[in-house]
């Protein structure tokens, strides 16, 4: 199914709150992700977004059928993690299994790669999201562990909320020289060293559009 990553815009607030107003994309999101997802909401997401600093966070609109269908972003880490980024995203529901969360996350870390000075992005799903850690190791993200009983979420009505984990997957650019150059890396165990991410920088995706992020 084809698909664009585009820039957020103003009129994008009715598709934002049809498709985002789901309690399946809620229960598998961080609190900050509301529900029910009103126009108040999608409003508040789009001004904090339209207009941000992109040397904060890259974010941009699933556009399919010509409307704002879901997101994706890569939020930049600072202090000691400043070559750090954590990738997210979510997807309206119509839209599953047609392979497009995987290629925006390969479209969004060509690019990021490219752009910013980072040699690690990773995501946090939570441990029993097996749909989402597929499509990111579709990827080519590779699991570095389960960060157990770290997640709690829906308060009391979760009777296994502590129980709950995260699965940290990771992708590393490790030349950062060309395909040539060497890794300033050592890896300490073979955990932390995710697959080379080389490709990512050094061969462009080619994704459902075939077209490079705005």
């Amino acid at each position: 199914m084809e698909f664009t990553l585009r820039r957020w815009a103003g009129d994008d607030a009715p598709a934002l709150v049809k498709y985002a107003n789901n309690k399946k994309i809620a229960d598998n999101l961080r609190d900050g992700f509301p529900y029910p997802y009103t126009i108040n909401d999608a409003w508040a997401f789009l001004q904090s977004f339209i207009d941000a600093d992109e040397s904060k966070s890259f974010c941009r609109a699933i556009d399919a059928d010509g409307e704002a269908v879901g997101s994706i972003g890569i939020f930049f880490k600072d202090d000691v993690y400043r070559r750090s980024a954590e990738i997210g995203y979510w997807l309206g529901e119509p839209f599953w299994g047609n392979g497009i969360v995987t290629a925006a996350i390969k479209l969004m870390c060509e690019e990021a790669f490219r752009r910013y000075d980072i040699v690690r992005i990773y995501a946090e799903p939570y441990a029993q999201n097996m749909a989402s850690r597929r499509a990111l190791e579709k990827a080519g993200f590779e699991l570095e562990g389960i960060l157990r009983k770290s997640v709690y979420k829906n308060g009391d009505r979760a009777k296994s909320a502590f129980k709950r984990g995260v699965a940290q997957l990771v992708a590393h650019v490790l030349w950062e020289h060309g395909a040539g150059g060497s890794s300033p890396f050592t890896p300490t165990n073979r955990f932390f060293i995710g697959p080379l991410v080389k490709r990512l920088r050094h061969r462009p995706f080619t994704a459902v559009t075939g077209v490079r992020v705005p």
